[in-house]
């Protein structure tokens, strides 16, 4: 049996080359305070000091608390916006609840504030753990 997750790869801001992976069922948080499963913070990949400014800028811009995802089933992923500044998934601003529907048949877009990009897709993952069962066939009425 297969089990659901969802991988979120990010594309833009300080979350750019980190990869989380949300499990089914499992409400998760994102946002800038430590408490969050998701902590949206400085990757130390910028050199330039002006470009480090800029996205200390952009991360004021999440809040604490930022967005709740949860996935229960293949077609429906939860999301719930508790920020001041915005989430938006396709460029869409989310107000308040909503259900992300197209996920399984395509990628979509996670953006929190102004510049932190996510590429959001749903994952299978097949319980290697469980029995495999392999039938042979041998001839009957042969005996040694």
């Amino acid at each position: 049996m297969a089990k659901l997750s969802v991988h979120l790869k990010g594309i833009a801001g300080a979350v750019k080359g980190r990869d989380f992976t949300i499990a089914q069922g499992i409400e998760t948080v994102i946002g800038r305070s430590h408490e969050c499963d998701i902590v949206v913070k400085p990757n130390g990949n910028t050199d330039k000091p002006k470009g480090r400014e800029a996205t200390l800028e952009h991360l004021k811009t999440v809040s604490r608390k930022h967005v709740t995802l949860r996935v229960d089933r293949p077609d429906r992923v939860f999301i719930k916006d508790i920020s001041h500044h915005g989430t938006f998934v396709d460029g869409i601003r989310i107000e308040g609840e909503d259900t992300i529907l197209s996920l399984e048949t395509a990628p979509v877009e996670l953006r929190l504030g102004t510049n932190e990009t996510f590429r959001m897709e749903l994952v299978r993952i097949t319980d290697e753990s469980s029995p495999r069962i392999s039938v042979r066939s041998r001839e009957l009425g042969t005996r040694d």
